[in-house]
C-alpha cells in the first residue's frame, strides 16, 4: 500500500523504538549488573552513560549494549598500577566477579583490551572531573575526555573483536574438519575393498563442494596473517606423514 514520506518516517521511528517490556527488562538487567559489581568489589559510584542514559537506545536490542561506569576504590589502582598483572588483571577480576552470578557471560578476549583499557581509564578520569568542575582546566579536560570515551566505545562496538574472533575460530575448526575428512578419504576410503569409482567420485565432489562453501562463508583475514600462515606452511608446520606421497 502506498505511503507518504512522513508516514514512512513515522513507521521507521516506531520500528526503532524499544517497547515498554524491553525497557523494563533492560532496566532490571543493568541494575542487576551494578548490584553484582557493588557486592563483589569496593565501589565508590556507578552511573550510566551512552544511548541508554540519553534515552536514545534503539532496536534490535541484541545489537545494543548498556554503558555502565564503575568508579572503584583507590586501592585497586595502587594494586594493579604497573604490577600484579596491570589493568588486564583488574578486568579479569571484574569478569570473575560477574561470572559468579552470570555464569554464561561470554568470554572476553585479551584482544579487546587495546580498546577496552583506554576506555576504562578515560572513563575513570571523566568520573573524577565530575567532582572537580570548579577548576577551569579540569573542566576543559572533562570535555576532552568526554569526547574520547564515546569514540572509543563506538570503535569497540563497531569492530566487535569478540565476534570476529569467534567467526575466525569457527572457520578454522571447519577447515580442520574438512582436512581430516580429506585425509581419511585418501588414506582409508580410497583403499577400501568395497570402494567403487562412483562412490569415490561422489565423496570427492562432496569434499570439493564443502570447501567451496567454506571459502564463501569464511571471514577474510588480514594480509599479514595470511603471509604468516603461508610461511608456516612452507616451513613444514602443517605437514603430516600421512599426507606424503610415500606414506
Amino acid at each position: 500500500m502506498a505511503t507518504t514520506v512522513q508516514q514512512s518516517f513515522v513507521q521507521l521511528k516506531s520500528n526503532l523504538e524499544i517497547t515498554g517490556l524491553q525497557s523494563e527488562t533492560v532496566s532490571t538487567r543493568q541494575s542487576g549488573v551494578r548490584d553484582v559489581i557493588q557486592a563483589g568489589m569496593q565501589v565508590n559510584d556507578t552511573f550510566l552513560t551512552g544511548s541508554y542514559a540519553r534515552h536514545t537506545m534503539i532496536c534490535p536490542l541484541k545489537e545494543a549494549d548498556i554503558d555502565i561506569f564503575c568508579v572503584l576504590e583507590n586501592k585497586y589502582f595502587h594494586w594493579y598500577n604497573g604490577q600484579n598483572g596491570g589493568p588486564p588483571a583488574l578486568l579479569d577480576f571484574v569478569k570473575r566477579t560477574l561470572l559468579k552470578t552470570y555464569t554464561t557471560t561470554p568470554s572476553i578476549s585479551r584482544n579487546d583490551l587495546w580498546l577496552g583499557i583506554p576506555t576504562v581509564v578515560i572513563s575513570a578520569l571523566v568520573a573524577f572531573t565530575k567532582t572537580a568542575e570548579q577548576y577551569p582546566f579540569v573542566a576543559a579536560a572533562a570535555v576532552i575526555f568526554s569526547i574520547f570515551v564515546p569514540v572509543l566505545s563506538g570503535i569497540t562496538t563497531f569492530l566487535n573483536p569478540n565476534e570476529k574472533e569467534a567467526a575466525h575460530l569457527a572457520a578454522a575448526h571447519a577447515y580442520d574438519r574438512l582436512n581430516n575428512a580429506a585425509r581419511m578419504f585418501w588414506s582409508i576410503d580410497c583403499w577400501a575393498a568395497d570402494a567403487t569409482d562412483e562412490g569415490l567420485t561422489s565423496q570427492i565432489r562432496s569434499l570439493v563442494a564443502e570447501k567451496d562453501d567454506l571459502n564463501k562463508a569464511s571471514p577474510q583475514i588480514p594480509k599479514s596473517a595470511y603471509e604468516k600462515a603461508k610461511k608456516g606452511i612452507e616451513d613444514g608446520e602443517a605437514s603430516f606423514k600421512v599426507d606424503s606421497a610415500s606414506s
